[in-house]
């Protein structure tokens, strides 16, 4: 009987200890939501999940508002936040058409920003960037670059919320 006995708190032991694992796993994901907008860039419902095991970046709707600047051959997206005067990069994507055929980027062609592991790069694991930094701190950028090599380069601001 003690034996039984010694058997079943065990196994509830055991099964309240790998509760309160999975508890403290659960609760160390933590999900933003951003959005913003200037005048030139629209982002909306852009998302954020970090946990110890995953990371995503999901940039939502996202608009270019103007015209693209004339002859664009080529523009990098990018997610970033600011330590000091230095960016630091969270997730980036670019897209570059030849330069020497008449084929340009236009604003309805520019692809929708997504910095998820299976399109754009996240370059700075989420998990080491502060909760600070990602709800004041975070910013969108876009730089266009022309056949005569000059670039242009719109930011925004992006307000960023944490829902869980």
């Amino acid at each position: 009987m003690k034996r039984k006995i010694l058997i079943v708190s065990l196994i509830l032991n055991l099964l309240l200890i790998i509760s309160l694992v999975l508890t403290i796993n659960i609760s160390r994901t933590k999900v933003y939501t951003f959005s913003g907008t200037n005048d030139h860039i629209e982002i909306e419902g852009g998302s954020i999940v970090k946990s110890n095991d995953f990371e995503q970046v999901r940039c939502g709707s996202f608009r270019y508002i103007n015209k693209v600047p004339e002859d664009t051959y080529s523009y990098a997206l990018k997610l970033y936040f600011m330590e000091g005067d230095k960016q630091v990069i969270v997730s980036q994507n670019s897209m570059q058409t030849n330069p020497d055929l008449p084929a340009r980027v236009e604003a309805e062609n520019i692809m929708i920003y997504n910095g998820s592991a299976s399109y754009g790069k996240i370059a700075k694991k989420l998990e080491d960037i502060s909760e600070k930094n990602l709800i004041n701190n975070l910013y969108f950028e876009i730089v266009f670059t022309t056949t005569d090599q000059k670039e242009i380069t719109q930011r925004l601001k992006l307000d960023v919320v944490r829902v869980y």
